[in-house]
């Protein structure tokens, strides 16, 4: 949040812009920062309207008239996005998986993770590439994951950034093979 202008931050680097992808792309990667995400958007809604509209390709038109309901449906976006990963986060503690037992100071972790599995798993040989789930990978490999990847993936596919949206679904679809069958 360097770039937000909050208090105790230098309002000479103050950039809402940045700021918010960057919280938004640490939502992704599983940093729990919902409801400053949300509050943080309210409060600099005229700059960050615009690009949400524009990157949600939402139809509707910003101005004076909308404000409530743009800011009504990135609350509701934001919600959605907390809901679904309590319950993907529920469901890898349900069934005992490593993502489960990462508490919110550890949760940064998941993010370094799917990064690694981006950039450097998917190149490996099939059995680095084994040994790198078993050993290297647990705190992604369940629904907190997945979520994660899905979030990656929706943002890659409304920039057009058609290799990142390559890389996320064979991920998930990886992941998703290992919780059906562990890959034995």
């Amino acid at each position: 949040m360097l770039y937000s202008g909050n208090e105790g931050r230098p309002q000479e680097l103050k950039n809402p812009e940045k700021a918010y992808n960057w919280l938004m792309k640490g939502i992704f990667s599983g940093c729990t920062m919902f409801d400053e995400a949300m509050e943080y958007f309210k409060t600099n809604y005229a700059i960050l309207a615009p690009i949400y509209v524009g990157g949600k390709k939402l139809p509707i038109e910003v101005k004076s008239e909308t404000e409530n309901d743009i800011k009504n449906m990135h609350d509701a976006y934001i919600k959605e996005m907390k809901t679904t990963f309590s319950t993907a986060l529920g469901k890898d503690r349900m069934y005992h998986r490593p993502c489960g037992f990462l508490n919110d100071q550890q949760i940064w972790m998941l993010g370094i993770q799917i990064e690694f599995m981006l950039t450097n798993v998917l190149r490996f040989s099939h059995q680095d590439f084994l040994k790198s789930l078993k050993i290297d990978l647990g705190p992604i490999l369940g629904d907190t994951g997945i979520w994660s990847l899905k979030c990656i993936q929706e943002q890659a596919k409304e920039q057009g950034d058609k290799e990142l949206k390559k890389k996320t679904q064979v991920a998930i679809e990886m992941i998703e093979k290992y919780l059906e069958t562990s890959l034995g």
